[in-house]
C-alpha cells in the first residue's frame, strides 16, 4: 500500500483531538484484529491514530470556504489576481501602440541586452502563471475532486481513509473491499466522531468502501497546496 502524503498546516494552535473511552474502546475492538498489536501497543497506536484524526479537522477547518481565515485568504488572492490581470492587459496595449513600447518594457524588465527579449518573454509568461494561479486560488472550489470523488467527500475525508488505512495496513492488517471487513469497521471507529462533526454528509461505511474500491488499496491523491498553508 503507498503511502499516503501527510498532512500539512500552519503553526496554530488547536485543541487536540481525544477519544472519550466509549469511542476508544469501540477502536480498541478493531485493533484487537491486528495480528502485530500487542496489548502494551495499545497507548502508542491511540497516540498516533488521535494525531491522525486531529490533523484531519486541523486541516478541513482550515480550507473550510465558511471559515473567516479561508475568506480572508480568497479575498487576498482575489486582489492579487485582479491586479495581475490588469497588468497583463496593460502590457498587451503597450506591445499594440508601437515599437518604442515594447523597446521600453524589454529594456526595465531585463539587464542583459544580449538576451533582451528571451528574458522579457520569460517575464511576461510569469505575469500570466501569477494571474491564473490568483485567479484558482481566488475561487471557494480551489481543492481539486479526487477522480471518483463525491461531492459531500472531500480531499481531506479521503486523505483520513488513507492514513488510517496505512496505519491498519503497517501493522499487518488486510485492507478489504467490504462494509463488514474489520479494516472498514475499524476506519469507521476511528473516523465516526470527527466526521459526523466536520463532513455530516459522508455516510460510513459506503464511504470507506467506495474510497477502497476507486483506489484498489492504492492511494493516489492529488498534490494540493491548501490555504492554510500560506
Amino acid at each position: 500500500m503507498k503511502r499516503p502524503p501527510p498532512f500539512r498546516c500552519s503553526d496554530q494552535e488547536w485543541a487536540p483531538f481525544r477519544y472519550s473511552p466509549q469511542e476508544w474502546a469501540k477502536v480498541e475492538t478493531w485493533l484487537a484484529k491486528l495480528p502485530a498489536m500487542a496489548p502494551d501497543a495499545a497507548a502508542d497506536a491511540r497516540s498516533e491514530i488521535e494525531h491522525i484524526v486531529g490533523e484531519y479537522l486541523i486541516m478541513k477547518a482550515g480550507t473550510d470556504p465558511r471559515s473567516p481565515h479561508v475568506i480572508a485568504t480568497n479575498a487576498r488572492w482575489a486582489k492579487v489576481a485582479k491586479h495581475a490581470l490588469a497588468l497583463s492587459a496593460a502590457i498587451e496595449e503597450v506591445k499594440s501602440l508601437d515599437g518604442l513600447g515594447l523597446f521600453l518594457l524589454q529594456t526595465a524588465v531585463c539587464g542583459n541586452r544580449k538576451k533582451q527579449h528571451v528574458d522579457y518573454l520569460i517575464w511576461e509568461s510569469q505575469c500570466a502563471k501569477v494571474a491564473s494561479l490568483a485567479a484558482r486560488q481566488a475561487s471557494p472550489a480551489n481543492l481539486r475532486k479526487l477522480k471518483g470523488g463525491n461531492r459531500s467527500r472531500g480531499y481531506w475525508v479521503y486523505l483520513l481513509f488513507a492514513h488510517l488505512l496505512e496505519f491498519w495496513a503497517s501493522r499487518g492488517g488486510r485492507v478489504g473491499k467490504g462494509a463488514k471487513s474489520p479494516s472498514t469497521l475499524f476506519v469507521e471507529a476511528a473516523a465516526s466522531r470527527a466526521l459526523a462533526k466536520s463532513a455530516p454528509a459522508v455516510k460510513l461505511p459506503r464511504a470507506i468502501v467506495d474510497f477502497v474500491g476507486k483506489n484498489n488499496h492504492t492511494i493516489r491523491l492529488p498534490n494540493i497546496t491548501p490555504n492554510c498553508t500560506e
